[in-house]
């Protein structure tokens, strides 16, 4: 049996357009304290334990504008979209974020939720 890191798998990053991460909606925290100083959270669900998902500014200023959307058991897709050139060192990364339709019956289980991949 080869042994795999627990930690990398629930804390995706965006390295490469084109990553994303899925799965039903568990929560959002809006200025938790974390290694970085206060971080915006998502929360998603998956057959290998929960997703955590450290939001940047710009996915963190979209989920906080659409809170009214996000409701337990809605499937949830995060895609690095795009970089944009600010003139800093790092380009700014911008996001889209698609919701599914309001699950329906007793809510999502291992069969629903999707691999993450990353």
């Amino acid at each position: 049996m080869k042994l795999q890191s627990k930690t990398s798998s629930q804390f995706p990053k965006f390295e490469t357009v084109g990553d994303k991460v899925h799965g039903p909606f568990v929560s959002y925290k809006d200025n938790e304290p974390g290694r970085f100083g206060m971080e915006q959270i998502l929360t998603l669900g998956s057959p290998r334990g929960d997703v955590t998902v450290r939001c940047p500014s710009v996915l963190a200023g979209l989920l906080k504008d659409n809170l009214e959307h996000l409701t337990p058991g809605r499937l949830v897709t995060v895609t690095f979209s795009a970089e944009k050139e600010i003139g800093k060192p790092s380009p700014l990364k911008m996001f889209d974020v698609e919701v599914g339709d309001p699950p329906v019956g007793p809510g999502p289980n291992e069969a629903d939720a999707t691999e993450i991949p990353f």
